[in-house]
């Protein structure tokens, strides 16, 4: 770029909690000067932040002293290691530990950044427009990759979805997206910078955190949201407290459900859907309709079998993974990924096509779809509504099965039907809203054998001997593997299933495996799919016997399901 305009942080607001307003931050361009003076020039500096205030100071300062900054989207194993081999971290996470020095900004920190010796910091020292900012890629459609942006880059981009969205000096943005990724970091960091909207620093990952900030604000209000967050909505039912001072809702990061944006559009709030990749940025955008519009200056182009994007933000083409569907040179249908299309028997299936019709039933609330990893059929993992886990506990694993396959084999054929279920109560998603993909496998290949239990109060001792008493509770699978069978169309667990997890609950907190019989074991109530359940452990250590029951509630009635004594082998 010939021209360059910095930011100018004398204008830069944000929301200040204790005074349920927005304000002009004057002292924020001195803080922020005042950090880059004790930062090491011409570093490589990790960024790790909850709040985006911080996250801006960091960000400004460290680029004043032309540094290299390098965003860490999370704090697995391989992002810990690629930051480690860097200079040094800025964090407000006093928690943070890695083998490089960590500098928090908060004055809670153990390793306060005022500590770092001061240097000479021109402040009329305008930052170059190619400042440097890694991202790390999740992965989720592969292998991760780092993705060089520049500060021109972001520049560029902000002030085309300023002009195009109208986002002004005027608006306050919420933010529930992290901004370690690209989206947040565009939308809720670079965004503010050259539009001078006023932020509000936190997160607010819930709905209702969300609304009760916006009906705080004195300014028209803009979400910066996710199809994971908005989702949630469809159990809200006071849009009329909030959605007078909701301007403009931004969606990105995930596939938008139609249900979603439908019931958003019917109470005057239709998404803006944003469409884009980390290596490209933003792409295009759409509102409610099933085209999406290319964003100012987005150009398509063909380069033999592969499609390429361009735009004033890329520093030069880029390929793109997904199918498009022109309508016009402007305007086009996504078909979805090229890895999400599937050659079955010289077939060619769209995974997303599968996804769409089955959400389209009453009984799936979401699913995921891919192909088996040894034979030539697909996989289904489905997220049942409430609808569905009462057809499953009255008719059976195998009648729902049939009524989902009979309806898709008729709109796609029994290939693009998938062959083997997994009935779920979440899908395996990262803090992105991704399908993490190995997660997906894993719950095909490993049926569950027990719910996830969790102690009804923390267990100081791990040895039942001491504490006496313990209790569990836990929901119970919909797929757990003991209802197949015998099993498969009343699904229900047998009861020596419940006498073993009795048993395996009582090893876990001491007890041993020395077990000389069972007294008194009744069964007395089912226990069915998605039903949730305590198991109560009580240990008399006088007559060495353990006396569990396993209880659940029935219209606020505590029902037992099964109880008994487990007579232990005592040594003498």
């Amino acid at each position: 770029m010939n021209a360059f305009s910095p930011f100018d942080l004398s204008q830069f607001s944000y929301y200040v909690q204790a005074e349920k307003r927005c304000e002009n931050a004057p002292h924020f361009a001195a803080e922020t000067l005042a950090l880059a003076a004790h930062l090491p020039p011409k570093a490589k500096v990790v960024l790790w932040f909850r709040e985006s205030q911080y996250f801006i100071q960091a960000l400004i300062a460290a680029w004043k002293t032309q540094a290299e900054i390098f965003v860490l989207p999370d704090l697995s194993d391989s992002n810990l290691q690629w930051a480690n081999a860097q200079d040094y971290c800025l964090t407000d996470d006093g928690n943070l530990i890695l083998s490089i020095p960590v500098y928090s900004l908060t004055e809670q920190a153990r390793h306060p950044v005022n500590l770092l010796p001061a240097q000479t910091v021109d402040s009329t020292q305008a930052i170059s427009p190619d400042a440097v900012l890694w991202l790390k890629t999740s992965g989720s459609s592969g292998t991760p990759k780092l993705i060089k942006k520049t500060l021109w880059q972001f520049q560029a981009e902000a002030e085309m979805l300023k002009n195009h969205f109208k986002i002004s000096i005027d608006d306050l943005i919420l933010n529930t997206v992290s901004q370690q990724h690209l989206y947040g970091l565009t939308f809720c960091i670079m965004l503010p910078l050259f539009s001078y909207a006023a932020i509000c620093s936190e997160q607010w990952i819930f709905p209702e955190m969300l609304i009760e900030q916006t009906l705080q604000s004195d300014r028209k209000v803009t979400w910066i949201a996710s199809p994971m967050l908005l989702n949630h909505f469809a159990e809200h039912h006071k849009w009329s407290v909030f959605q007078d001072k909701v301007c403009r809702i931004f969606s990105a990061g995930g596939k938008l459900p139609e249900t979603t944006a439908e019931l958003f559009a019917q109470h005057g709030l239709a998404i803006d859907e944003i469409y884009g990749s980390t290596e490209t940025g933003v792409i295009a955008t759409r509102k409610g309709q099933l085209e999406w519009q290319a964003m100012p200056s987005v150009q398509f182009r063909h380069n033999e079998n592969q499609l390429n994007v361009m735009s004033n933000w890329i520093a030069q083409p880029e390929s793109l993974n997904d199918v498009l569907e022109f309508k016009d040179e402007n305007r086009f249908v996504l078909q979805g990924r090229q890895d999400r299309i599937m050659k079955l028997a010289d077939k060619r299936i769209s995974l997303d096509l599968v996804e769409d019709k089955l959400n389209q039933s009453d009984w799936v609330k979401e699913c995921y779809c891919f192909k088996h990893p040894e034979q030539p059929r697909l996989i289904a993992l489905t997220v049942l509504t409430q609808d569905g886990i009462r057809f499953l506990q009255e008719k059976g694993r195998k009648t729902l099965i049939n009524a989902l396959s009979a309806e898709l084999k008729q709109q796609l054929g029994n290939l693009a039907t998938p062959r083997f279920w997994r009935f779920i109560t979440a899908l395996p998603r990262n803090t992105q809203g991704k399908i993490i993909k190995a997660e997906a496998l894993a719950l095909f290949e490993h049926k569950l054998k027990e719910p996830a239990w969790q102690p009804v109060q923390s267990v100081t001792s791990r040895d039942l001997k001491q504490s006496q008493e313990q209790q569990f509770i836990g929901t119970i699978p919909l797929d757990l593997r003991y209802f197949t069978g015998h099993f498969a169309d009343f699904p229900l667990v047998p009861g020596v299933v419940q006498l073993q997890w009795a048993i395996q609950l009582a090893e876990s907190l001491g007890l041993p495996p020395h077990i000389k019989g069972v007294e008194n074991l009744k069964y007395q109530q089912f226990i069915r799919p998605d039903n949730d359940i305590t198991v109560n452990l009580r240990w008399d250590a006088c007559k060495g016997k353990l006396n569990f029951s396993v209880t659940k509630q029935d219209n606020e009635q505590t029902l037992t399901c099964a109880s008994g004594r487990i007579v232990y082998q005592v040594a003498e």
